[in-house]
């Protein structure tokens, strides 16, 4: 004949369980929470934390106006423009423009350190605008250009 056993389950307490999984969560997270600790502080200290607390305590009045926004003819408009933006530059290869900006920016300097002291000449910047470089620039500025051109003819 089977015989029954004594069984009386411990009282579980949810505190105890909480404090045992802190202690071992502060061990093996240590390096964690105290880079998290740096974080909170260098933002804090660069007064991100102010401007997160900032938009949250006005969220409430930029969430209505930017929703009145949407609502309205010109704020539907805006948005598909900025989809159709977001199409465009989307289809821009990041390496080509990556390089294109920063040889725009070393040409602006070099340009700026030549002429410090005196403009270029008329003759020397018309010497420019025939230059091989100049002439591939133009050639997409009127391309670009005409594709506008065309569209709005179309429309009409």
């Amino acid at each position: 004949m089977a015989q029954q056993l004594d069984f009386k389950p411990r009282a579980f307490n949810p505190l105890d369980e909480v404090r045992r999984k802190l202690e071992v969560g502060t061990l093996e997270h240590t390096t964690a929470v105290l880079n998290g600790y740096r974080l909170l502080q260098t933002a804090d200290d660069h007064g991100v934390l102010d401007l997160l607390r900032g938009m949250i305590v006005a969220g409430d009045v930029a969430t209505a106006k930017v929703a009145s926004f949407a609502a309205t003819p010109n704020g539907i408009r805006t948005a598909r423009n900025l989809l159709a933006l977001g199409k465009v530059v989307g289809a821009i290869d990041p390496d080509l423009l990556h390089k294109a900006v920063a040889d725009a920016t070393t040409s602006v300097e070099a340009e700026r350190a030549a002429h410090r002291d005196r403009p270029p000449t008329f003759l020397a910047t018309v010497r420019r605008i025939f230059s091989p470089d100049a002439v591939r620039g133009l050639s997409l500025v009127i391309t670009l250009l005409s594709s506008v051109g065309r569209t709005i003819r179309n429309a009409e």
